[in-house]
Order: C-alpha cells, then sequence, then structure tokens
C-alpha cells in the first residue's frame, strides 16, 4: 500500500512533468529513465532490495554528518516521506550529483520501478 501522503494522482503528474524535464536536461546516454505506468515488478520492497541500494548510494550524504543531513534517507520511514521528492529527482537526473557515487541505470531504474509499485516495504 501506497504511504497516505503519495497517491497514484500525484505520481502520474510527477511522471509527466519529470520525465519532460528529464528529456530536456539530461540529453544523454548517461542518466537515462524509462518511467512505467503501471508495476512492472510487484516483488521490488524496500528490504529486498531498494534499501541497499538507498543506503549506499544516498545515505553518505543523506544521514546525520553528511552534506545533506537535514533530508535524511536512512531507513524506510525517511524514504517514505519523500518519495515525490527521490522520484522526481531520480527522474530529473539530479541526484545522484555530479562528484557523488554515481548510481548504475538499473538501480536507477529498480527504485523507480518500486515507487510505481507502491513502495513496498
Amino acid at each position: 500500500m501506497m504511504p497516505s501522503a503519495f497517491s497514484s494522482t500525484s505520481l502520474c503528474l510527477i511522471v509527466v512533468v519529470s520525465v519532460v524535464g528529464c528529456a530536456s536536461t539530461a540529453g544523454s546516454d548517461e542518466c537515462s529513465v524509462n518511467v512505467p505506468t503501471s508495476c512492472p515488478d510487484p516483488t521490488l520492497t524496500y528490504a529486498s532490495e531498494v534499501g541497499a541500494t538507498l543506503k549506499t548510494t544516498c545515505s553518505p550524504c543523506h544521514a546525520p554528518g553528511g552534506v545533506e543531513s537535514t533530508v535524511p534517507l536512512t531507513d524506510y520511514s525517511q524514504v517514505s516521506k519523500r518519495l515525490t521528492s527521490v522520484a522526481g529527482q531520480l527522474q530529473t537526473c539530479t541526484m545522484p550529483p555530479a562528484g557523488a557515487m554515481a548510481l548504475a541505470a538499473s538501480d536507477r531504474q529498480a527504485i523507480l520501478d518500486w515507487i510505481v509499485c507502491g513502495a513496498p516495504p
């Protein structure tokens, strides 16, 4: 089930706006996204895959002591409160920023797929 603050309507709006933004700003194969219109992999969960990816790539900055410690992304509760922002920044290819640990295209896609599938714990 999706967290109450995040609706499928919100996601659809973010997807449309972000895909247009990503297409116009990314302009290269370095960051390409395929935003699904329905849940492509219902087996993705925070516990099984997504959490480890976020911990490895996001937590170095989004944790106490990190440069973005005011926006923590160290556990499911924190991430689930920021799904709209996470999706938007992944879709517009603004996170992770240049100079930070790169996010593999497959990991970026898995996180977006997970969000479209309702971000199950």
